[in-house]
């Protein structure tokens, strides 16, 4: 149990803050359970029916990943299927409220005034980017880490050094066995639970003290290395393989550092900015509103920056861009990255900012609450056009599932044979906010929540039906509109193309 009356400041967190905070989560957590799965959801949500060892092990069917507890959710949805997609929901919001819930916390220790830090909990919840994280079926993976990742940091700052280092140890081993990036704990932690250290020492002016933190985060930093190879170890072990992800595919690493520039700026630039994102990559892209959607956003991070540049010690800026550089590291390496990865970077964020707008009075300038309201409006006119876009491309793909269960008249094929008439090329869309019904369908997999997530046990996607395998027992054309023609029954192959 968090102690937030014993943290330093003025006042204590008074029940309209504690409102405040839970009407913006309930803003982006609630639309939440409206998104329905697209594209690759189908298949990171699947139920696992019947468990096996092999669901806790890194394997080359899941591109070399290591995710048990991501297993261990399909494995609970598999026992209830009627409720797998409120499960995953479920799951995703609970990762985010938990984080919220410490990035309050971590921002009071570090030396954030209640309303600074109830203003920061709050953008940490609506950013665009965050929200984006909450609204993926697929991304209790991300939520859970990054909830665990700062819980280690909680932990880490205990003053019983045997447990604070034990308990971070594990629950970095913890986030990373939620999500590989999770690995960045073992050193981000430390690093954060420096930064606290260090303003608790500069507020008691004990200059012993500021040695003394340093030669812990150098012990920490030690240990956290330890941690890796030891997390590095046993998973080649397990796999029997060194390999860290599928090549060619969207976990592909990369060690082109051209690459890994253009991630930290995509990363950092919606982990910072009201940025419209679907408004500037979608088609026809909205260049205005893209435009005005960042610029409400830049006062507040104007402010933030000056406030920094002028109160921040060099030692806090060093500290600051290696806590935010570790937590955003493990995503550079990727050849394709996701709004998704910036919700541990936004929490780092917040935690390190919130203190910055601390005021000498006890309300703050006009022109702060400006910017902050500006920010506001920004995000949440952002979100609600992401949702939107997530939203639809959801119930496009469902359309396309009830289509081929109408012309299925009552039978459910195991084995199907889907015909696309599209290039990749024709694909035009942003993320999963902007995509075709035909492949948002994903081969006609949109129909597994329609029945049961069991049937077809196997499909086979073909761009002519010729190409078609023996034995299939129904062949699903669909079109890049999310047309659907349905051909029942083995003869279907050796017929027409239609």
């Amino acid at each position: 149990m968090l102690k937030l009356r014993s943290l330093p400041g003025d006042d204590r967190l008074r029940a309209y803050d504690t409102a405040l905070m839970v009407c913006a989560f309930l803003v982006v957590a609630v639309p939440a359970f409206w998104v329905l799965p697209a594209i690759d959801d189908f298949g990171t949500v699947l139920p696992i029916f019947h468990f096996s060892w092999k669901i806790l092990l890194p394997g080359e069917e899941i591109g070399f990943r290591w995710l048990p507890f991501r297993n261990l959710l399909r494995l609970l949805t598999g026992q209830f299927p009627e409720f797998n997609l409120a499960l995953h929901h479920l799951a995703v919001v609970l990762g985010h409220g938990l984080s919220a819930i410490f990035v309050y916390y971590l921002a009071r220790r570090m030396g954030a005034k209640p309303r600074a830090a109830v203003w920061g909990t709050v953008l940490f919840t609506v950013t665009p980017a965050v929200a984006a994280a909450v609204w993926s079926l697929d991304s209790a993976i991300q939520t859970m880490s990054t909830a665990l990742g700062l819980a280690a940091t909680v932990v880490y700052l205990l003053p019983r050094r045997g447990v604070a280092v034990a308990g971070w140890l594990l629950l970095s081993a913890l986030s990373v066995l939620w999500k590989e990036s999770g690995i960045a704990w073992f050193l981000a932690a430390p690093t954060l639970g420096a930064l606290v250290r260090i303003h608790e020492a500069h507020s008691e002016s004990s200059g012993d003290a500021v040695g003394r933190i340093w030669k812990d985060m150098g012990w920490a930093w030690c240990y956290g290395m330890l941690g890796i190879g030891a997390y590095f170890a046993i998973r080649f072990g397990l796999a029997h393989s060194l390999a860290l992800s599928a090549k060619h595919g969207r976990y592909d690493l990369t060690i082109d550092p051209l690459i890994w520039a253009r991630n930290l700026v995509m990363l950092l630039g919606v982990s910072t900015t009201t940025t419209d994102t679907l408004a500037l990559f979608g088609q026809p892209s909205r260049i205005a509103i893209a435009v005005l959607s960042t610029v409400l956003g830049l006062p507040l991070l104007g402010i933030a920056v000056y406030r920094a540049v002028k109160r921040w010690s060099k030692t806090t800026w060093v500290l600051a861009f290696v806590a935010v550089g570790l937590v955003a590291g493990p995503h550079l390496l990727l050849r394709h990255v996701s709004e998704m990865y910036a919700h541990p970077i936004v929490a780092t964020i917040v935690i390190l900012c919130a203190p910055l707008f601390n005021g000498s009075h006890k309300r703050y300038p006009v022109l702060l609450w400006i910017a902050l309201g500006a920010f506001l409006i920004a995000s949440v006119g952002v979100d609600a056009h992401k949702w939107r876009g997530i939203e639809h491309t959801g119930m496009e793909a469902r359309r396309v599932g009830e289509r081929i269960a109408a012309q299925t008249m009552g039978s459910r094929p195991r084995f199907v044979c889907t015909v696309t008439n599209w290039t990749r090329r024709q694909i035009v869309g942003y993320s999963v906010f902007e995509f075709p019904a035909g492949p948002a369908a994903t081969g006609g997999r949109a129909v597994w929540p329609l029945w049961g997530w069991k049937t077809p046990s196997r499909i086979v996607v073909v761009s002519k039906k010729r190409d078609c395998p023996t034995g299939v027992q129904a062949v699903w054309r669909i079109s890049l509109g999310g047309a659907v023609r349905v051909y029942p029954g083995p003869a279907a192959v050796a017929g027409p193309e239609g």
